[in-house]
């Protein structure tokens, strides 16, 4: 160790001194034989030499070894934890009451010693990347009853001299890069508890002598390297209880004395080239236990076995046969309380029935995808923080169950019948694990997949283009999430942020593309392992491997990113299939069957990963690839958020309206007859009212010309509320002509203010904008300039990266009918809402309105003025027509319509 740490011992100065010493016993002993009374005898004197020589020799020879052991592999002792003296390695917290396991001691001895002799018992070197093999020195410790050499990379093979070690109950050699056969030797460890070589690259087989080791309780072989049955041997291990052997190349049939081990809790047989086995006895259990049992070819059986199993703790059974129904009492099995799914992965076998009708509640995660399962739900499903995964089955789909499970679910029912026959899509791009990218390279935009999926969930996007479902719990992570990310630079593409984050999965991941057009696809999957170190140490030493399937065939078994990245990590790797859509639907699987380490760099780094997911066509298409409903472009959302706005304005249209018959009634009582509809007249004012209103015309109070002439404001005191409907130009805005002119209010002018809101949500603008070109600043005027070039599209907000052309076109068409200057043109309210869900067809706009061809809005002012020839010029091809207002004052002769109008002063409308 570098910094405080010296040189474990000087060995030559202890040496010496021991020679001198064992060199003064032999003198004394010498004298004393030579001067002895009857009571001494010259053997007596030669047995203290002995002795002395024999502890002396001792002495040197553990720390000769651990010298040894310590300088092969680069270490040394701090000096400030257990080699206090400078020299005596059993001192310090060696001997004290430090916890062996303490990880600030490391690394690390325990020491036993008595009056005249220390010993060490216990030696731990871990996660250091040691480089190396082992040195024979370490069998020459035979005190050692524990060993942690874990996560380093040791290489070389496994030395028979490990029988030496008789005293050996801990023994743990994972996580390295071992080598060669197991050696038989171990069988002479007859006390060991725990015995640990998983993750290395050993050979052969299982050694027979396994089965003596009567005392051991754990085992873990998965990922060693090791192939061949299991020994026979192994039914004398009784007291085991766990019992880890996944990744291996074991063969024949799991023998079914594996049932007869009543203390094995905690089994897993993942990715076995077994060709059957005997459920009963394999998954028997008396009390709390864990099964994870997958991919067993050729088994096939039902799940009659758990009758007896209330005990169970977790079972995992993927792809082995599982036929027939659920157990109807699996809620009575009450010992699932650390469980998170019983049937976390009965998915791909061949269950059929309903769901049981109880469930344990302390049962949070359930999946029984790809089954074949039907029937309504129970009352379960509906359970705080229940997570359930049913795709691929044939439950009966019933409305209420809308509230309790997650959006698009009947989408990823068996046959995925979402947009099938006809289909609309005929591609899909994902940026798997992250937000929406758009590549530098191509300019293809990846559609963002960072839901926070769990164990048993799944996830269909709103346009239901495509859907992502996972299954699997990493085991060993409590904490784990289903991404992961990294900022390091990815070689070999300018993409680089495309696959710095990846979806990943602790079993099955499967990706859906919805509603494709038949045809032959190119499928694009492209990967980076960014969780595995590149260095040479034993965080390099994870292996994820996982299969690929598409449309259900075996398309890559065994893929291993990093080794198809030429060994190396946070490199981009891609890998390109062709599939066949036959049904309006692509399936791409990356299933994890058990293969791989499952632990390195860090608990829980296995299963499969992937960053961006495209599929292109082979074929020329026929289908628009657009979306009939989407949060901003659907006919739903459009016509909601419209009916909303509309909704608004009504309601303080008539709030206003209501307030207007309150003021008049107050302050008029003889006035002439309130009208609402067509018939309904504007008021006149004298022009002595107007005189003093406005303080004889006072120029300091004029606000700007209009298409009226002047307009002044007036004291609110003095018109009261005489004045509301007309100030009510003057503000233009979302109020009907009719209503703004001669205060009419009818259904028609609700009507209007819908073509304006409907025209603002396309447009993502508001309805007058100074801060645009010209010809752009009345949203109106540029809709129809717009619509006479069959240009309505350019109309639509930007920040729209697709939409239907149709749609949009179908939706400015109803604007601008809404909006036409005569009532008489504008469709009622519920014709607006038709033609917009399609029901009926759009009329056909002739004509723009009136006042846009003969007034303008001034943005200077915010009134409207009387309009140039040169912009009636740009209309002329429509048959438009002047309309003539008259203000009539009962006192004097009627002015015509270039006379002052009174306006309040108006700047927070405006």
């Amino acid at each position: 160790m570098a910094g405080s740490a010296i040189s474990v011992y000087a060995l030559p100065f202890r040496q010496l001194l021991c020679f001198f010493f064992v060199l003064g016993l032999f003198h004394m002993a010498r004298a004393q034989n030579q001067t002895s009374n009857a009571a001494t005898t010259p053997s007596e004197g030669a047995l203290s030499l002995s002795l002395c020589v024999c502890v002396c020799v001792c002495v040197c020879s553990y720390l000769s070894a651990l010298n040894s052991i310590f300088s092969k592999w680069g270490l040394s002792a701090p000096l400030k934890q257990w080699n206090i003296s400078g020299g005596e390695p059993c001192s310090g917290a060696a001997i004290d009451s430090t916890p062996f396991v303490d990880p600030n001691y490391n690394p690390f001895i325990k020491c036993e010693c008595d009056a005249t002799t220390c010993h060490i018992v216990q030696l731990k070197v871990f996660s250091f990347s040691v480089f190396g093999v082992i040195p024979d020195e370490l069998w020459t410790l035979t005190y050692l009853w524990n060993i942690d050499l874990r996560q380093n990379y040791l290489t070389g093979t496994l030395s028979p001299s490990i029988g030496n070690l008789t005293r050996m109950q801990y023994l743990s050699v994972g996580i390295n890069s071992l080598s060669g056969q197991v050696p038989k030797e171990l069988g002479k460890l007859t006390d060991l508890r725990s015995l640990a070589f998983d993750m290395n690259n050993f050979s052969g087989s299982l050694p027979l002598e396994l089965g003596n080791l009567t005392k051991l309780e754990q085992l873990y072989i998965a990922s060693s390297g090791i192939s061949g049955v299991i020994p026979s041997t192994f039914s004398s291990l009784q007291n085991l209880q766990t019992m880890w052997a996944s990744d291996i190349d074991l063969t024949g049939s799991i023998p079914e004395f594996i049932g007869n081990l009543s203390n094995l809790k905690s089994l897993r047989f993942q990715d076995l080239a077994y060709a059957g086995y005997n459920e009963a006895n394999l998954l028997f259990c008396v009390t709390k236990c864990n099964r994870r049992i997958s991919d067993l070819s050729n088994g096939s059986s039902s799940l009659a076995f758990l009758k007896d199993m209330k005990s169970l703790n977790v079972l995992i059974l993927r792809n082995n046969n599982i036929s027939g129904v659920i157990p109807s009492n699996i809620g009575d099995y009450r010992s699932l309380s650390q469980l998170f799914c019983i049937f976390r992965f009965l998915g791909n076998n061949k269950l059929t029935g309903p769901l049981p009708a109880q469930k344990s509640t302390s049962l949070l995660n359930v999946d029984v995808s790809y089954n074949e399962l039907s029937g309504s739900f129970p009352s379960w499903i509906s359970q705080q923080d229940l997570q359930l995964n049913l795709v691929a089955n044939d439950f009966t789909i019933e409305s209420s169950n809308n509230r309790v499970l997650p959006s698009g679910w009947s989408c990823l029912q068996r046959n995925f019948p979402c947009y099938r026959n006809p289909p609309i899509y005929y591609n899909l791009s994902i940026k798997c694990g992250g937000p929406q990218i758009t590549s530098r390279i191509n300019q293809i935009v990846y559609e963002r997949d960072d839901e926070a999926l769990g164990p048993a969930t799944y996830y269909v996007t709103g346009t239901k283009r495509w859907a992502v479902s996972n299954v699997g719990r990493f085991g060993e992570n409590n904490n784990a999430q289903y991404t992961s990310n990294s900022s390091s630079q990815i070689a070999d593409t300018l993409d680089s942020e495309l696959f710095q984050t990846a979806r990943i999965s602790a079993g099955s991941l499967r990706y859906y593309g919805l509603g494709l057009e038949n045809g032959y696809y190119n499928v694009s999957l492209q990967f980076a392992e960014i969780s595995i170190l590149n260095p040479t140490n034993w965080r390099s030493l994870g292996r994820r491997v996982f299969d690929i399937y598409i449309q259900g065939n075996l398309v890559w078994k065994d893929f291993d990113i990093r080794k198809e990245a030429g060994g190396t990590s946070f490199q981009a790797v891609q890998k390109e299939f062709k599939a066949q859509v036959s049904e309006n639907y692509l399936e791409i699987h990356l299933f994890w069957a058990g293969k791989g380490t499952c632990c390195v760099p860090s608990q829980g780094t296995y299963g499969p990963s992937v960053s961006a997911i495209i599929a292109t066509p082979d074929f020329v298409p026929s289908v628009s690839n657009k979306p009939p409903t989407s949060s901003k472009k659907s006919k739903t959302g459009l016509i909601v958020g419209i009916a909303v706005s509309v909704g608004v304005i009504s309601f303080l249209s008539v709030l206003a309206f209501c307030c207007f018959l309150h003021q008049k009634r107050r302050a008029r009582q003889n006035v002439d007859e309130e009208f609402l509809g067509m018939d309904a007249r504007p008021y006149t004012f004298g022009y002595a009212e107007l005189k003093a209103a406005t303080e004889d015309f006072n120029p300091a109070n004029k606000l700007g010309e209009g298409g009226f002439g002047p307009v002044f404001k007036v004291s609110v005191l003095l018109m009261k509320g005489r004045l509301l409907s007309n100030n009510f130009i003057l503000l233009f805005g979302y109020l009907a002509p009719e209503y703004a002119m001669r205060g009419q209010l009818t259904e028609k002018a609700d009507v209007y203010g819908f073509g304006v809101v409907a025209l603002e949500i396309v447009s993502g603008r508001r309805n007058s904008d100074s801060c645009l070109e010209e010809e752009m600043t009345c949203l109106l005027e540029w809709a129809w300039h717009l619509h006479k070039r069959n240009q309505e599209v350019e109309l639509v907000d930007a920040n729209l990266s697709e939409f239907n052309e149709e749609e949009v076109k179908r939706v400015i068409g109803v604007a601008l009918l809404c909006t036409q200057t005569s009532p008489q043109l504008r469709p009622s309210m519920s014709r607006a809402v038709a033609m917009l869900s399609g029901d009926v067809e759009v009329s056909s706009v002739i004509s723009p309105p009136g006042y846009m061809t003969d007034w303008k809005l001034d943005e200077a002012t915010g009134f409207i003025t009387t309009d140039t020839p040169a912009s009636k010029d740009e209309y002329s091809h429509y048959s438009s027509s002047t309309n003539t207002s008259m203000v009539t004052d009962p006192d004097l002769t009627p002015i015509n319509a270039t006379r002052p109008v009174l306006q309040e002063t108006i700047e927070e409308g405006r």
